[in-house]
């Protein structure tokens, strides 16, 4: 990156937080979490508005990329971690992560991080609902991440030669995402929809209750 878009980059960090904070009305978190934190977009604006941050990615790599960006912007009230710490959190926050996380996983996080919602506390989660394609996309889709030679034939039908592997985006059900909450002890969430090229998707709040 040059420092233009790297700034650019962080920048949008900083907007999805405020545009989260919006949604949320009137909030101060003590304590955050921001689940797949990767190279530390959200962490850093998260950790302005909040006593402490834990990040939390299971890449190595990323943990290493996000405590250097933390170092170089002084910011020093933020913990990295490989796996969801145990301890409450006043608010939790995953954007465009869930999607890259296979669905029964990805319901079996979902408890995990609302179970570390202190009452009263915020969670703000990211799913993707629906994808472009028809039925045939849609049945290649889990052969070509479980073939790569599948995927790297179709990749190049497609027009795309820069051998990428397979990234997995997958669809979540809003009405088991419900109910995990209701489950919870979470009120009613508010919906927030999304579409990222065509990709439709939802940011869940909702507020533990107290």
């Amino acid at each position: 990156m040059s420092p233009e878009t790297r700034q650019e980059f962080f920048d949008s960090g900083g907007a999805d937080i405020d545009h989260l904070f919006e949604l949320i009305g009137d909030f101060a978190p003590t304590d955050a979490l921001d689940f797949g934190c990767g190279v530390g977009r959200l962490t850093l604006a998260l950790a302005k508005r909040a006593r402490s941050v834990v990040a939390v990615d299971i890449a190595p790599k990323m943990l290493a990329h996000a405590r250097k960006n933390a170092e170089e912007a002084a910011i020093t009230n933020v913990e990295f971690h490989a796996d969801i710490p145990d301890q409450k959190f006043d608010l939790i926050v995953s954007l465009i992560v869930f999607q890259h996380v296979p669905v029964a996983r990805g319901m079996q996080i979902l408890r995990s991080l609302l179970e570390r919602l202190r009452p009263g506390g915020v969670a703000a989660l990211h799913f993707m609902l629906r994808r472009p394609g028809g039925r045939v996309r849609r049945v290649l889709r889990p052969l070509r991440a479980r073939i790569p030679l599948l995927h790297r034939i179709a990749s190049r039908l497609e027009g795309d030669r820069r051998a990428l592997p397979y990234m997995q985006m997958n669809e979540y059900d809003l009405a088991a995402i419900r109910g995990e909450i209701y489950r919870a002890g979470c009120g009613e969430p508010r919906l927030e929809p999304t579409d990222h090229g065509g990709m439709e998707g939802v940011i869940v709040i909702s507020r533990k209750e107290t």
